[in-house]
């Protein structure tokens, strides 16, 4: 749950149901043993439901595309559920229309060794979990499952204190809920000022299931009709309300409050401006202060809710974030030091996001509290498999105008023999962030080119020369590699890039942008060009000077081309 820095990282999550014949598609697990997947099933025992009996079978298929580990299980997985109504066992008419929703609940989540089973609750049914492969894919499913879905108490398990109103209230609740849940759920009803005005008094109320069932409700409704629902909610007052809950002390509110709040400001640039000009940054900094790093469904829900606040969407946003950024930094340094590697994706999406390379405080901020070596670390983990935030974090780093924090980077050892993967990585982003960073690392200077000549990349550049053969980003990007590198180099590390037949590729990259009038990387690959010629390099020169594109560059229409061009010419041949 990834993301990028791309507009499909902040996205509202929604809480799906289990209902009669209806097909569920929830988290997602891994087999790490075999690569055909396996099997496993989640049985509900037999037990009056909501005032009638059923008997649901749900079927729980664990597919995998090769051997995992247990720990990259949540990130591929795929949980298909599907509920099947005992029509000898239904009730009346009345209650076959009743959805029966899925929650979870941590009790009785005892694991039983020998049959490799897992016992917990889903609504107040005790269910449970068998597989074929032990008991890390029973631990990780149900981790996916109490940290992605509201967890709650059975909807008629309410407090006896609770007076005739409150009941009504919750009762009002409960069937706003079970509507959100509909295959075709009545969008227009749902944002409308009733509604939105039971979910308010829901959220005011000092009763568990009337703020569980107004939010999990919330969440729902801002997924289905975002921009009309959020807009009713934001004007009735929801946020400083959501504000107070994320102390509430309670993990299930809190974390509902969290995820509601994250809905709310991934609707645009103005709800996320309102939510964060409230406090609510501040009010997660209190919450990390109380809790533990082990509250899994808290931190996960709350590393999430950071990062969509701080990711850019307008200059009024970035100021107000800027204004922040100590209080974010000692958010993530708390984040960071969780054991769920979800949550650390999530705080370098933070980081990325806030890390402004002209900001020398908050830069000097980042440092002292060791988020580079750490990055650095984790892009070499094998633990974390997405390290697109990671890498988006050190390109940022390297972008500081001072020498200190990419010879930094260089002597942590940022660029290792693992490094080229991302290099010729197809996740979208991944080279072209890897290719910046090579860039900005040149420019430093000797000590810095010598490590990326150490680490191997050069040849796996110029053996996937053809990747860089059409204008794409990375290609941009490598451009400014190769000229970075040849303006910086010594003597011996050219001829290491003409050994490599780096020359070569920047000889094809020129045709590329030649081809497309792209004047200002023509410049800057003709100088690049020019300084292998000057330090002795020209005889692998003189056969493209005779070449329709030189001659072309020659007498290219701009004025500082065409003067480069003659240089070379000159250069080549005296």
């Amino acid at each position: 749950m990834s993301l990028p820095d791309n507009n499909s990282y902040t996205h509202n999550r929604e809480v799906d149901s289990i209902g009669q014949n209806t097909l569920v598609t929830a988290p997602v697990v891994n087999s790490s043993h075999s690569s055909e997947g396996a099997a496993a099933q989640l049985n509900i025992k037999n037990k009056p439901v909501a005032g009638f009996r059923r008997n649901v079978l749900i079927d729980l298929q664990i597919e995998s595309p090769r051997p995992l580990k247990a720990s990259t299980l949540q990130k591929y997985a795929k949980v298909k559920a599907l509920a099947l109504a005992n029509k000898e066992n239904r009730g009346s008419e009345d209650n076959q229309s009743r959805d029966t929703v899925l929650e979870c609940t941590p009790e009785n989540e005892g694991i039983l060794p020998k049959n490799d089973t897992r016992t917990f609750v889903f609504n107040g049914e005790e269910i449970i979990l068998s597989a074929k492969h032990g008991s890390a894919v029973l631990d990780d499913v149900h981790k996916f499952l109490v940290a992605h879905y509201p967890l709650g108490a059975k909807e008629d398990n309410n407090d006896p204190t609770a007076s005739k109103a409150e009941l009504e209230l919750i009762e009002s609740l409960q069937n706003i809920k079970r509507q959100t849940h509909l295959s075709a759920p009545p969008v227009k009803y749902l944002s409308s000022p009733p509604v939105i005005e039971v979910l308010m008094r829901g959220l005011r109320s000092e009763q568990f299931n009337a703020q569980y069932n107004a939010l999990w409700s919330g969440i729902n409704i801002t997924f289905q009709d975002g921009q009309t629902a959020v807009n009713g909610l934001v004007v009735a007052g929801v946020i400083p309300i959501l504000n107070n809950l994320l102390l509430s002390g309670n993990d299930t509110i809190i974390a509902n409050s969290a995820w509601l709040l994250s809905n709310i400001a991934g609707d645009g640039s103005h709800s996320k401006y309102q939510v964060v000009a409230s406090g609510t940054i501040l009010r997660l900094l209190e919450l990390f202060e109380k809790c533990t790093t082990q509250q899994e469904l808290v931190i996960s829900k709350a590393s999430w809710l950071l990062a969509n606040l701080c990711r850019p969407s307008d200059e009024k946003h970035s100021k107000i974030i800027l204004q922040q950024c100590m209080e974010i930094t000692s958010c993530v340094k708390f984040l960071l030091k969780s054991p769920y590697n979800e949550v650390k994706v999530d705080a370098f999406w933070t980081l990325h996001y806030v890390t402004d390379p002209n900001n020398e405080k908050l830069i000097q901020q980042i440092n002292s509290l060791g988020f580079i070596e750490l990055a650095i670390t984790l892009l070499y983990s094998e633990d974390i498999e997405d390290k697109y935030s990671i890498l988006k974090f050190l390109g940022r780093v390297s972008s500081v105008h001072d020498e200190y924090y990419t010879n930094k980077m260089a002597r942590q050892h940022v660029i290792r023999m693992k490094y080229a993967k991302f290099l010729l990585a197809s996740q979208k982003g991944l080279a072209k962030t890897a290719m910046i960073i090579l860039a900005n690392l040149c420019l430093s200077g000797y000590d810095c080119i010598e490590a990326i000549i150490c680490s191997n990349v050069m040849p796996v550049i110029s053996q996937y020369a053809d990747k860089f053969k059409r204008h794409t980003a990375e290609t941009i990007e490598l451009v400014w590699f190769l000229h970075n590198y040849c303006s910086m180099a010594t003597k011996a590390q050219l001829a290491v890039f003409v050994q490599h037949n780096l020359d070569v590729v920047l000889e094809m990259t020129l045709r590329v942008f030649a081809a497309r009038n792209d004047t200002s990387v023509i410049v800057g690959l003709l100088g690049s060009i020019r300084s292998l010629i000057t330090s002795g390099f020209a005889r692998s020169w003189r056969s493209f000077a005779s070449t329709k594109l030189f001659q072309e560059l020659y007498y290219y229409h701009d004025a500082e081309v065409s003067m480069l061009a003659k240089k070379m010419h000159q250069e080549i041949h005296y």
